[in-house]
């Protein structure tokens, strides 16, 4: 009986000491996984190519909040930065969804935003990632009863491309 109790001890500490393994470098890992070397990310304003003013401060705000966040780096002034990432608002378009029914009244409509960027090493100038366009959608409904105003689609749009952003950041398997 009493090596039962052992056994299930032993047992326990293995597979304890198995999955703690599991968790360290080396090991398999089940969140994101980011370049450990970087520590830092200068972020300046994205320029802006659209007629939204503003997205712009709304987009470089998502994106640094999103990169503090989910990453392990801090966003700083590109002076004491190991990386910068720069980029350009592309375009911001509403699209139609569905009409109502006996009035051809937009009942729903999806706002995408996109934009193009550039993660650069500023230590050894060596380009990290860098996308010719990519973009954030968000759905919303401007029609009674619900008369979701454009602005909220608007930063959510944005908030969905500040993720997209930071998931191309992650390394490569």
């Amino acid at each position: 009986m009493m090596w039962i109790r052992l056994t299930v001890i032993a047992c326990g500490l293995m597979t304890a000491g198995l999955l703690a393994g599991c968790a360290t470098e080396g090991g398999y890992a089940t969140g994101e996984v980011f370049d450990t070397s970087i520590r830092t990310v200068a972020l300046p304003v994205f320029a802006n190519r659209t007629f939204y003013r503003e997205t712009e401060f709304y987009l470089t705000e998502a994106l640094a909040k999103e990169i503090e966040s989910r990453t392990p780096y801090k966003v700083t002034r590109s002076s004491s930065a190991d990386t910068m990432i720069t980029g350009t608002v592309l375009t911001v378009d509403k699209q139609l969804i569905s009409r109502t029914l006996h009035s051809s009244v937009t009942q729903e409509s999806k706002l995408v935003v996109s934009a193009s960027f550039e993660w650069k090493d500023l230590r050894s100038g060596k380009i990290l990632r860098k996308r010719g366009t990519i973009a954030g959608v968000a759905e919303f409904i401007p029609t009674a009863p619900v008369g979701e105003p454009e602005q909220v689609a608007h930063h959510a749009a944005i908030a969905e491309l500040a993720r997209e952003i930071v998931s191309v950041m992650r390394t490569d398997w």
